[in-house]
């Protein structure tokens, strides 16, 4: 897979370290579906119990480009371009202008340091969804 599929000019919301941008079919057949597979990156997530194949995570993305409710986005690294997470804004409320996120970096080498950070840092401040309120649940980090 390429590391450059969309290039940082076409970002969602752009920090020091990452951007976030779309998210496609090759990060699906990616490291994006391994990620899941990882005990590392489950151990506090509902789908740890099940297997997730390539076919999966394509199925999963093709699912999130008809969805009006989920706004998923890839999260890059800004030097190699690599696709190391993904970011999602869900329960959506404009009206009162909420949402949940989730943030999963996982890629091993860069879920400890400023880029996880920066992920909550940059989707906190992003002014596309006028948001004044999201919902952010931490969870224990690995030792």
């Amino acid at each position: 897979m390429s590391g450059d599929i969309c290039p940082e000019e076409f970002a969602y919301a752009v920090g020091r370290y990452i951007y976030f941008r779309y998210l496609t079919r090759e990060d699906a057949l990616g490291d994006w579906h391994r990620w899941f597979n990882s005990p590392e990156v489950t151990r506090n997530l509902d789908r740890q119990r099940w297997i997730n194949t390539p076919d999966d995570q394509v199925a999963y993305w093709e699912q999130l480009q008809r969805s009006r409710d989920r706004l998923a986005v890839a999260i890059v690294d800004r030097v190699s371009h690599k696709h190391i997470g993904i970011g999602s804004l869900s329960g959506i409320d404009v009206v009162n202008r909420r949402a949940e996120i989730s943030l999963v970096i996982g890629s091993a080498e860069h879920r400890h340091g400023l880029h996880a950070l920066e992920a909550v840092a940059i989707d906190r401040k992003s002014t596309r969804l006028n948001s004044s309120h999201t919902d952010i649940s931490r969870m224990p980090s690995s030792a």
